[in-house]
């Protein structure tokens, strides 16, 4: 770990009685989660860098410990700990809001070693059950919702009353204070970013040196299965002057070559997305990017465009290839509009990921066949296959819980896979299945080689070994 001596939110007047703040990222299942099969990168804990840079603004000591990238256990975790007036644990990092960890032991371990007095947790998990979470992990509180200025606030208040969005005990009795009001995302100072070992963090889709960028938070559209809870309703913007310096600062002091620009939905707005790539242009930053989008929100010029800013990849949920399937999920887009997004990305030289989805309801065998076709046809140079996860709070959550024996009572974060489809088992084949079926079949090995991107199958082909490694 590394003290803060200086950086781009540092104050000179530093107050003696400043306590010492320790955010901490769990070390989970690498490169998959056994418990879901969900990949989990090595990427950067970024709202933990946001909770960091307040902190410093403040003139608060204060270090991230990144479980995760160092592949710390919880006593090694906790012993890194003992040292620190406060310490927060997260349940899901920024890029895990929306799809968290399915396996919270990590994090209940980790709470089980701390002999820290102040303990907090913050994540999507205490957001979903915060009562729950306060007596699994028996911390002093647990923040609801998106954690930087609660993280603040806590240590600088001691009364935890006045603290809106949080979860406590007092006199054994569960206390919740009123949900607090979203933030403006201009008001978040720069990233900690001198506090990641950014050289470190990758993505095996566009190298090392890499980092999450945050333009915006929260989403418009309403699909069944999608988990918001931590974003807030409608959607926030970050200035673009704001997001240019956080740009600048990580290329020119943090040395970061690749990013991820980790918003919903990236394209939303068009104005804004020309506006991000004109700057991305100007500066002539040395970056390859990628980002996640709609399908319907991207078109032939803007693409272009994107990938003279240095836009390499762009992620498209796409979750089925049955027409029936996606008009259920009320994604409210169409799969011609998915393959013309896909064609006009190819043609602009940008590489595309598309993710895919198994377990709906009213899904049949031939939906699914129906999905793997369709991913085989889309000429995407990626595809991702998993089971879906009714997340508590999610419309698809309450559709399985309706027509299950599961009780009110018995709060779960998300329903378990059996209860899915055919069963997790079938589910599980289906997908490995699919990954085996669209990785190895000679058709995609030929192209890729007739094309000269023997990077992409490289790629591709690591994306299905790390796959396959969860069924060891």
């Amino acid at each position: 770990m590394r003290w803060l001596d200086s950086g781009p939110n540092s104050r000179i007047d530093m107050k003696e009685n400043h306590k010492d703040v320790l955010l901490i990222n769990p070390c989970w299942g690498y490169p998959i989660n056994r418990e879901g099969k969900r990949f989990n990168r090595l990427w950067p804990p970024i709202s933990l860098a946001n909770a960091a840079g307040l902190l410093e603004r403040e003139g608060f000591k204060v270090s991230i410990l990144d479980g995760n990238l160092e592949r710390l256990n919880s006593i090694e975790i906790a012993k890194s700990a003992l040292n620190f007036d406060k310490v927060f644990v997260t349940s899901s990092p920024l890029d895990r809001w929306q799809c968290p960890s399915l396996d919270i032991e990590p994090v209940l371990e980790i709470f089980h070693e701390l002999k820290n007095d102040k303990k907090y947790l913050i994540g999507a998990h205490g957001t979903l059950l915060p009562e729950k979470m306060l007596n699994l992990t028996e911390s002093c509180a647990v923040v609801i919702g998106e954690p930087e200025k609660a993280i603040l606030e806590l240590c600088k208040e001691d009364d935890l009353s006045g603290i809106d969005g949080i979860c406590y005990k007092e006199d054994g009795k569960v206390v919740r204070t009123k949900d607090r009001d979203l933030l403006n995302l201009d008001e978040l100072p720069m990233p900690a970013y001198h506090l990641l070992q950014n050289k470190r963090y990758f993505y095996e889709l566009l190298g090392n040196n890499f980092t999450l960028f945050e333009s915006s938070r929260g989403c418009p559209f309403e699909c069944i299965f999608c988990l918001k809870v931590m974003y807030g309703k409608g959607v926030r913007f970050k200035s673009i002057d704001k997001l240019r310096d956080e740009v600048r600062y990580a290329v020119q002091k943090s040395g970061v070559r690749n990013g991820y620009f980790i918003d919903l939905e990236w394209s939303l707005n068009r104005d804004r997305a020309e506006g991000i790539c004109d700057f991305l242009i100007r500066d002539r930053y040395n970056l390859k990017w990628c980002c996640q989008t709609r399908a319907d929100t991207v078109d032939k010029e803007l693409l272009k465009k994107m990938k003279r800013a240095g836009c390499h990849l762009i992620h498209f949920g796409v979750e089925t290839g049955s027409e029936k399937v996606l008009e259920r999920l009320n994604k409210r887009i169409s799969l011609s509009k998915v393959e013309e997004a896909v064609r006009s990305a190819g043609e602009a030289g940008i590489k595309t990921a598309c993710f895919f989805l198994f377990g709906f309801p009213g899904e049949t065998d031939k939906d699914r066949k129906k999905t793997v076709e369709f991913a085989k046809n889309l000429n995407c140079d990626y595809a991702s296959f998993h089971t879906v996860t009714p997340y508590y709070g999610t419309r698809l959550f309450n559709e399985v819980a309706n027509g299950s024996s599961i009780s009110k009572d018995e709060e779960a974060f998300f329903i378990d896979n059996s209860l899915l489809g055919d069963g997790a088992m079938d589910l599980n084949k289906i997908t490995h299945d699919a990954f085996c079926q669209f990785y190895l079949r000679p058709s995609y090995i030929f192209k890729k080689m007739m094309q000269l991107k023997p990077g992409t199958l490289i790629s591709g082909l690591r994306l299905l070994k790390g796959y396959l490694r969860s069924y060891r």
